[in-house]
């Protein structure tokens, strides 16, 4: 209700600048990411001196406008490969694990009158991750972290800017919370791409 509501708003306000259409649409980001796992505390008295959790990661979303500025898309950002440092990890070149995020989640734009408009995003999220096993203090080992399937809320906020017919540029943040306890951390992920309409 909420959602059809907003979009009739955006229709009544919505400017011939931004020439909104109905149709599907690809777009591709590409941008930094951070899975907070360096706050993490590992399970079964596994230390860590420290994980790099952020670098460069990637975003692909397959969409379809609806009326005005409104959609709704199937995302998927691949976060960085988090890799744990000071661990003895088994099997010793396992000290990386992935940490993915697929999304469904529907966009609503906020009118501006010019060819740049602000959106937000609003969604539900499936989180996959690996597993971690690992030496613990008495030198046994054990899971440092599970492998882990996870559904979680997902929020973003975004700009575009339409530079042509068919071709949209596109500054995007897609965030989830964290599950502290599933050992899962907040992740977010910062990035700037394209957009191409299919019309």
């Amino acid at each position: 209700m909420i959602f059809c509501l907003l979009t009739l708003l955006s229709e009544t306000l919505f400017s011939p600048c931004f020439s909104a259409e109905r149709g599907f649409y690809l777009s591709t980001d590409v941008g930094y990411s951070v899975a907070d796992y360096d706050s993490l505390t590992l399970r079964n008295g596994v230390h860590q001196q420290s994980a790099k959790d952020s670098g460069v990661a990637s975003q692909f979303n397959f969409g379809y406008g609806f009326w005005g500025l409104s959609s709704a898309e199937i995302g998927v950002v691949y976060f960085h490969k988090v890799i744990f440092n000071g661990l003895n990890v088994i099997p010793s070149y396992r000290n990386n694990i992935k940490h993915n995020l697929v999304y469904l989640a529907g966009r609503i734009g906020i009118p501006t009158g010019s060819r740049w408009w602000p959106y937000v995003k609003v969604g539900v999220g499936y989180v996959a991750r690996d597993s971690l096993t690992a030496l613990n203090g008495q030198g046994r080992a054990v899971s440092a972290l599970p492998e882990g399937e996870f559904f979680v809320p997902v929020y973003g906020l975004g700009l575009y800017y339409r530079a042509g017919k068919h071709w949209v540029l596109d500054g995007t943040w897609v965030g989830a919370p964290g599950r502290a306890q599933q050992e899962l951390p907040a992740s977010n992920f910062y990035g700037i791409g394209v957009i191409y309409w299919f019309l």
